[in-house]
């Protein structure tokens, strides 16, 4: 599967633990933006290391690009949620090429849940990708 982490996580091009703390017009604060960007994150994970045609073609090209050494050390992208799917993926750095093609191949029409009114978006989630480490042969 491709492992990866989430470096960093920001909602309308803000870093959410920052926007968590500014009170809005309403008197509340985002916590429910920060816990819907954990969601998100989360649900993008799975998907990233789901066991399914589309998630196993978006791995072999994660191990090809890294092994041709042309595997950015991190992506970041950009999603948008709109009906309790991810309704745009955009990547934001490097040139990923075909990678950025499988990742929205992956992603957009994917069931996230449902995001706050008030969310601003896109929400921004940097990864960093590694391969599916090759299983060990049986004994």
């Amino acid at each position: 599967m491709a492992g990866l982490s989430a470096a960093a996580v920001a909602v309308g091009g803000a870093a959410v633990a920052a926007e968590s703390d500014k009170p809005r017009a309403d008197g509340g604060t985002a916590q429910g933006w920060q816990d819907f960007a954990i969601i998100l994150k989360a649900g993008i994970e799975r998907r990233f290391s789901a066991d399914d045609e589309v998630a196993r073609r978006f791995q072999r090209v994660v191990g090809e690009r890294q092994s041709k050494g042309s595997l950015p050390p991190s992506v970041l992208l950009s999603a948008w949620v709109s009906e309790r799917k991810i309704s745009r993926i955009v990547v934001d750095d490097g040139d990923p090429g075909a990678l950025a093609s499988e990742i929205r191949m992956l992603l957009e029409g994917e069931d996230i849940g449902t995001a706050p009114a008030d969310m601003p978006q896109p929400v921004r989630l940097r990864f960093v990708l590694r391969p599916r480490a090759a299983a060990a042969p049986a004994k």
